[in-house]
């Protein structure tokens, strides 16, 4: 099914990551959480370690590796936000 906006992908993408990690018994903490001039998609607790998930959501099936796809500048600003 064709996506209607990017903002409509990305929507439904985080909300099938958070369904996928708590299938796994992950706990969602935060969504969207915002600081540091940042966002982070989702914040969750595997077990007694916190996670930092950067959810992206592609149309085609031949994405890649996953590390690829988040650019060393959206790191830096992930590392910021969660150290906030």
């Amino acid at each position: 099914m064709p996506f209607a906006s990017r903002r409509d992908q990305g929507t439904q993408g985080e909300a099938a990551a958070e369904r996928h990690l708590k299938s796994l018994g992950w706990r969602i903490l935060e969504r969207n959480y915002r600081a540091q001039q940042a966002e982070i998609d989702l914040i969750a607790l595997d077990g007694d370690e916190v996670v930092f998930v950067e959810v992206k959501t592609l149309a085609a099936a031949d994405f890649g590796e996953p590390e690829d796809r988040v650019a060393r500048s959206k790191q830096r600003q992930i590392s910021r936000a969660a150290l906030h």
